[in-house]
């Protein structure tokens, strides 16, 4: 029994057979004569291992019987007995072993077998992070890396490391946030490791990784290096799940740094591209990588004006991201479904979406997904009469983002507390917070929202009165210059708005109302939104 007792509350008399080297039917009499005499065991079934062999399994009556046993082993014993079960199930398991990883890693463990442990926690870990149980996948990365450290170096080991440190690096990003320290300094390690290994193929997926912490940290410039860095080597290799990365890479980094167009073309290449059935990539990539494109295409439609097409780029996410069954990729996609309406002045239907974003992200532990949920939500409640708790929200946000060295969007974040300040009478703060993200905008290059933080801030002149109108004209006039630069008419109607808004009582509106006339005439080819209404509405007023 005590052999038993180091397999688990349930064993199998196959495996104890084994383990021990004696006939399986005198073990089988004899755990039966125990069962019988002492009532510590019960049989539950009989099975068949994959190698054919018949076996009956037990369970301990009391995980208190299993654990006396196993403790009064002494360690010798526990070490012996550990690897013989461990060899035991290896054997009748055959190619279904992977399935049990995690069992028989810890055995190996115990057993002091690192070469074997190191190799079943990464079955273990993998088998994890397929069922999206990340944290669990953290866990056992490390405990065979652990194992890995007693061995020593060779070609096989540094392999093995790689792909312990992969699932690692990628595991650690939906847990800690994309931009933790701890996930930086795993996927240096993995680079490497590849360049040691001379391994082109998985070079790309940690170019990926790092690409996407320097994304999340604000480095854009350095992203963009990664992103090109990633498209070279793409090339070289020829393979269409490489070429997509490094154009959804390049595409996102010129994206935020408001670079819309030339991120649209790279988007838009990846679609030109795929010829395949379009199936998950979410184990090597976290989300999988056409979801997020659409996503991010369904962004940057939106900012240049097309916003029915927009709609239908983040629906079309969503749905493919439900066929694949692939939850971090559902709430991501759900995420920007929320901040399209949010974009667009819906905001009732914004916090509806993103609301659907928070309680997936919850469910399935995506910390950071869950806080840029909360940011914009929070913009949303801010607009549709709460904005005690929409301001809340967003500082707390705010706060979390930067704990996970979250910054991507902090411009862009610290705008949308700003414009909710200014709905409650705080101006001089959102003054300060639209000059904070302005200031940061420029160090990062995270200028996607520049047009929108400078109307933003126009709005706080404006609010405050007195000598402020010059300011808020000229921010207004920024905002524009800016957003025509870019071709983002979205940001442009909003900016001439605010700029009419302050000008109509004038009677030197005329450039004003010729450039929101023309805005209005492009944007009425979309389905109606607020933000047009609201331009439509300033234009049949009657004014001096």
């Amino acid at each position: 029994l005590q052999c038993a007792a180091v397999q688990g509350v349930q064993f199998d008399s196959a495996v104890v057979a084994r383990a021990l080297s004696l006939d399986p039917l005198e073990v089988e009499d004899r755990i039966q004569a125990l069962a019988k005499a002492h009532r510590f065991v019960c049989c539950g079934s009989e099975i068949m291992f994959s190698d054919r062999t018949y076996s009956s399994r037990y369970r301990f009556l009391h995980a208190f019987y299993q654990n006396a046993l196993f403790a009064e082993l002494a360690p010798s014993g526990r070490i012996t007995l550990s690897l013989a079960v461990a060899k035991a199930l290896v054997i009748l398991t055959g190619d279904t072993a992977r399935s049990m990883a995690a069992e028989i890693a810890v055995l190996f463990e115990t057993g002091r077998d690192c070469d074997n442990a190191s190799l079943y926690f990464l079955h273990a870990a993998r088998n994890a992070a397929s069922i999206f149980a990340y944290p669990e996948a953290v866990i056992l990365s490390e405990r065979g890396l652990r194992e890995l450290a007693f061995l020593p170096d060779s070609m096989e080991r540094d392999s093995r490391e790689l792909l312990l440190s992969l699932t690692l690096g990628m595991a650690l990003m939906v847990t800690t946030g994309y931009a933790a320290p701890q996930v930086e300094r795993t996927y240096r390690r993995s680079r490497e490791l590849c360049l040691k290994l001379n391994d082109k193929r998985r070079l790309l997926r940690v170019l990926w990784g790092l690409h996407t912490c320097h994304v999340n940290a604000g480095e854009l410039v350095s992203a963009l290096g990664l992103s090109r860095e990633m498209k070279e080597l793409a090339d070289s290799l020829a393979s269409e799940p490489a070429i997509v990365a490094s154009l959804h890479a390049l595409g996102t980094t010129l994206a935020f740094m408001g670079k819309l167009v030339d991120a649209r073309a790279a988007l838009e290449k990846i679609f030109e591209t795929v010829t395949e059935e379009k199936e998950p990539r979410g184990v090597l990539y976290v989300l999988d990588p056409i979801v997020t494109s659409l996503s991010m295409l369904g962004r940057l439609l939106a900012l240049l004006g097309f916003l029915d097409g927009a709609a239908a780029k983040a629906a079309e996410s969503v749905q493919i991201a439900n066929q694949l069954m692939h939850p971090p990729s559902v709430a991501y996609a759900t995420f920007w479904v929320g901040w399209i309406h949010n974009m667009r002045g819906d905001h009732v239907e914004a916090c509806r979406q993103l609301e659907v974003s928070m309680a997936l992200s919850r469910n399935d532990g995506l910390p950071q997904i869950l806080e840029w949920s909360r940011v914009v939500r929070g913009s949303s409640l801010a607009f549709s009469g709460n904005p005690t708790e929409g301001i809340s929200e967003m500082r707390k946000s705010l706060n979390n983002q930067l704990s996970m060295r979250c910054l991507v969007e902090r411009a862009y974040c610290l705008t949308l507390l700003a414009e909710a300040l200014i709905s409650i009478g705080e101006n001089r703060n959102a003054l300060e917070l639209c000059n904070e993200a302005l200031a940061f905008a420029q160090k990062t290059q995270g200028l996607s929202y520049e047009a929108e933080t400078f109307r933003v801030r126009g709005e706080a002149h404006r609010a405050l009165g007195g000598d402020n109108s010059s300011s808020a004209a000229s921010d207004f006039e920024r905002a524009i210059a800016i957003a025509q630069q870019e071709r983002c008419r979205l940001l442009e109607l909003r900016a001439t708005i605010s700029l009419y808004r302050l000008r109509r009582l004038s009677r030197s509106k005329s450039k004003e109302r010729l450039q929101l006339q023309k805005l209005v005439a492009w944007f009425e080819r979309s389905k109606i939104f607020p933000w047009l209404s609201e331009a439509q509405s300033l234009l049949t007023e009657r004014g001096p």
